[in-house]
C-alpha cells in the first residue's frame, strides 16, 4: 500500500506537465523521490525483500503519506479522514477490498471512527516523529463532534482566535 501511494504520486509527476496536478513545492518534493528512486521492479517478491527495500528507501515514503492524508481531508479539513474522505482511496481498489477493509479498520487505533494523521502514518510504518518533522503541519484538532461542541460553547471573538489555538489546546 506505501509503495502503491508513493507510486501514484511519482506517476502524478510524470504526467503534470501544465495541468497543475501537483503544487510547485509538491513537484519539487516529488522530483527528489522520482530522481533517487531505487524502488523494485513490479512483480511479486518475499516479504524479506520488500521489507528490505522499505528500510532503503524510508525517506521516499514519508512524504506521499502526507501528501495522500492531505489529498483526503478535505471535507471538513479537520487533520482526521472519516469513512467518507477515505470513500475515494478505496474506489480503485475494490478489486483487494479483503484487505483493504481490515487496513483501514486497523488504522484507526483509538477506534473513534476517524483517522489521525499519527494513525495514518503508522498504518504506512511511518514514524509519527518522522512525518510530522518533514514539514506535515496538518492542524491536530479533536473528532469532529468534540471539535463543536466544544466551539459553540467559545464567545465569537474566541472563534477568531481558534486556528492558532487549537491545535495547543488538544495535544
Amino acid at each position: 500500500m506505501r509503495d502503491w501511494l508513493k507510486n501514484v504520486l511519482v506517476t502524478l509527476y510524470e504526467r503534470d506537465e501544465d495541468n497543475n496536478l501537483l503544487t510547485e513545492k509538491q513537484k519539487l518534493r516529488v522530483k527528489k523521490i522520482h530522481e533517487n528512486e531505487k524502488r523494485l521492479e513490479a512483480g511479486d517478491h518475499p516479504v524479506e525483500l520488500l521489507a528490505r527495500d522499505f528500510e532503503k528507501n524510508y525517506n521516499m515514503y514519508i512524504f506521499p503519506v502526507h501528501w495522500q492524508f492531505g489529498q483526503l481531508d478535505q471535507h471538513p479539513i479537520d487533520g482526521y479522514l472519516s469513512h467518507t474522505e477515505l470513500a475515494p482511496l478505496r474506489a480503485p481498489l475494490i478489486p483487494m477490498e479483503h484487505c483493504t477493509t481490515r487496513f483501514f479498520e486497523t488504522c484507526d487505533l483509538d477506534n473513534d471512527k476517524y483517522i489521525a494523521l499519527d494513525e495514518w502514518a503508522g498504518c504506512f510504518g511511518i514514524k509519527e516523529s518522522e512525518c510530522l518533522s518533514r514539514g506535515a503541519t496538518v492542524l491536530r484538532l479533536p473528532p469532529p463532534s468534540l471539535l463543536s461542541a466544544c466551539l459553540s460553547s467559545l464567545p465569537i471573538s474566541a472563534l477568531c482566535l481558534a486556528n492558532s489555538c487549537l491545535s495547543s489546546m488538544f495535544r
